[in-house]
Order: C-alpha cells, then structure tokens, then sequence
C-alpha cells in the first residue's frame, strides 16, 4: 500500500510535465501577437556542426544559448515578468531604468552618472573637447562652410521629477556645461542648446514621454528653433518656420516611437499620445541616394529635398535626429545624412560634396565621445600658445 502511495505521487508531476512540453510545441499554432520586444541584442543562432575538439566542448553551451533564445513562449514569457516588474517599481532590463510615475529612462552604462553630475570629465580633457571644436570650425571655414551643434536633451535633465528616487531631485551643472563654457565666445555662438527652453514650455505639450528616449516631434521642433537661431547668424536667410507649416504625421501604434518600452517588451500593455512630424522611409525613396551597401536609415546617404535654396547639409546624426530632419527639408536642397557611428566627422564627405553646412547632432550624453582632436585638422589653426 505504501508503495502504491509513492507510485501515485508522481502521477501529477509526469502529467503536468507532459502538458508543459506539449504546450511549449503546440503553442505557436495557437498564432497569438507576437508582444513588441527589442532587447538591442542579437539572439543566439543555432550552432553549426563541431569540427575541432574545441568547438565539441562549446556545443553544449551554444545549444543551450540556443534553445534559451529561440523558444516559442520566450517573448511572452518575458514581456508578462516584465510588466510585472515594471507595475512594482523595477526593470527587468540592464538597460532601463524605472523611475517615478512609471517613467523610464536609458541607462548608457553610467546609471545617469552623467546628469546626476557624477561622471565629470576632467579639465584638461574638456579643454581639448574645445579644442576640437575650434579644429573644426576653422576646417570648414577654409573650406567655405560653417560647423553647427545641436545639444539633444536627455529627459532626465529635463525632467528631475520623474528621476529614480536615487538621483538627486535638482538639476546639477554637467559635463556639457563645462564643455560649453570652455568654448570661445565664437565657437559658443554656434551650438544651439535648447535645454532651457525646453524645460521653461514643458508643462504646456507633450515633448517627451515616459515610455521612449527621445524627444516628441514638438520637442524636436524646439531644438530646430534652437539650432536655426544659430545658423541665421551666418546665414540671415535662414530662419525657423512657425510649427503650423508642419504637418503631424499618423503613427500606427507599432510605429510609435517607444524604444524603452521595448526593451522591457511591455510596448503592447502602453497607450502613448505624442505628435510626430517623422515618415518611414524618411524620405523619398526616388529622391535618395544611398552611399554604400547598407539601405536602413543609418545607413549614409543623401536626400535630395524640393527646397529651392541650394544648400547642402552634411548632417551627422543620432537617432535624435529622426524627427528633426522633416523640419530641416525646406532648408536643403540636399542632406547628407551620416549616422555618428560611422564617424563623428567625416573629412571624406566634405572633400567630396562641399557641403555649405555640416551640423552635429549629439545627444547631451555623448558629448565625451564626439569631440576628439583630429590631428589631421591641426592645420586648420594656429597652435596652442
């Protein structure tokens, strides 16, 4: 009798072993949504067949990296866990981080070190960020065009109330104010930094939201104001257009910017309401030329405009820029547009193209990676005295 009793405790086991297994299976041909989830990683492929030693002792663990990537309920699986965790105040994401209100913010590997002031560059190296600068500044000018900066505010600088409850409630001076006041008067005159306005006119629109990093199309509007106030000063004719010569455009739901959300893949529990001025393709595509193999909108190329000025933009971008460049158009004939992870300068375009305008676009953050010296610009300007 109390052998059957054990026989019979492993019944429910075996069977709920067998529905689970079945289920992993069959699950796909139930054709649910697929939950929106971007974990800005590649996922593991499965592994060839081993033909060293070397690889016949990795294979257990590429099939298992395998198998943990690419079953069917992994995505579901995560995305409930996720918003379980979101609901309670935490990411299930290295990557974000989950502040008051239910807002989320981008975690670059500082842990908002930098807005929080904790991450200060030293002087010497924010001097030679000036210095940059100033190299290619004096670069473009021999070569009859001008050199313009767009700080893009990273919304926990514009929005300290929404800060995990670990960062500091106030705003602090930052890396990009040192930058900033390490600028000659003649170079400061060039960079646009919106910052201010945008946290003055926050409360009036929705200019970022909690659930993507980047700002709305009516932030971005804010530092195209910026960024053209600046430019007219070289270029009188230049001046911003009122925001009703815009015209929003339609975002179907999966086309909504959310990118925070996708990394948590809880996008399809969200509602968001921001206007947006950006199309996919972002331009034209008869009226695009692609510079190389590569056709995503990272991807170098130039965008032919109907603007009638004659101008040419070298536009080297971060994803800020997305809803930037529909406002740029009427200003441009042409727009080179080169995403700064094929450079943060890029001498060859210049040469090649002659641009009339070359404008930086670099998100508040990133402002320790964009401005190395270039020993090859050294020539452009006098040495240090």
């Amino acid at each position: 009798m109390l052998q059957r009793t054990k026989s019979h405790s492993w019944l429910p086991l075996i069977v709920w072993s067998v529905v689970l297994i079945a289920l992993f299976h069959l699950f796909p041909l139930l054709h649910f949504a697929q939950p929106g989830l971007q974990e800005n990683r590649v996922l593991a492929s499965a592994p060839s067949v081993p033909r060293t030693m070397a690889e016949w002792s990795e294979l257990p663990r590429r099939l298992d990296a395998f198998a943990i990537d690419n079953f069917a309920m992994r995505p579901y699986l995560i995305s409930v866990l996720n918003l379980v965790r979101y609901k309670l105040g935490y990411s299930g994401s290295k990557r974000v981080v989950v502040g008051q209100d239910g807002w989320l913010f981008f975690d670059n590997d500082t842990h908002l070190g930098i807005v929080a002031g904790e991450l200060r560059a030293p002087a010497t190296e924010v001097a030679n960020w000036a210095r940059g600068f100033e190299q290619r500044r004096a670069y473009l000018q021999r070569r009859n065009a001008e050199f313009f900066m767009l700080v893009a505010p990273v919304k926990e600088d514009i929005f300290p109330e929404h800060r995990p409850s670990w960062m500091p409630r106030e705003r602090v001076t930052t890396e990009i104010d040192d930058f900033l006041g390490a600028l000659s008067p003649e170079d400061r005159a060039r960079v646009a930094d919106p910052r201010d306005t945008i946290i003055a006119r926050k409360h009036e629109a929705i200019l970022y939201d909690q659930f993507d990093t980047h700002w709305t199309g009516l932030g971005a509007y804010l530092g195209y104001q910026a960024l053209m106030e600046v430019m007219s000063r070289r270029y009188p004719d230049m001046t911003a257009l009122p925001a009703s010569a815009f015209t929003p455009t339609p975002q179907a739901p999966n086309r909504m910017q959310r990118d925070l959300a996708l990394m948590l893949g809880i996008s399809n529990f969200i509602k968001q309401d921001r206007v947006s001025y950006a199309t996919i393709p972002e331009n034209d595509p008869a009226r695009t030329e692609f510079l190389g193999p590569r056709t995503d909108w990272t991807a170098p190329q130039i965008m032919h405009t109907e603007s009638k000025g004659g101008r040419t933009l070298l536009l080297l971008r971060d994803s800020f820029s997305s809803e930037l460049v529909p406002l740029l158009k009427p200003h441009f004939s042409r727009i080179i547009s080169v995403h700064v992870q094929d450079g943060f300068f890029r001498e060859d375009l210049v040469e090649k193209y002659r641009p009339d305008v070359v404008a930086l676009v670099m998100i508040e953050t990133g402002m320790r990676f964009s401005m190395d010296l270039k020993p090859a610009l050294a020539q452009s300007i006098p040495p240090l005295p």
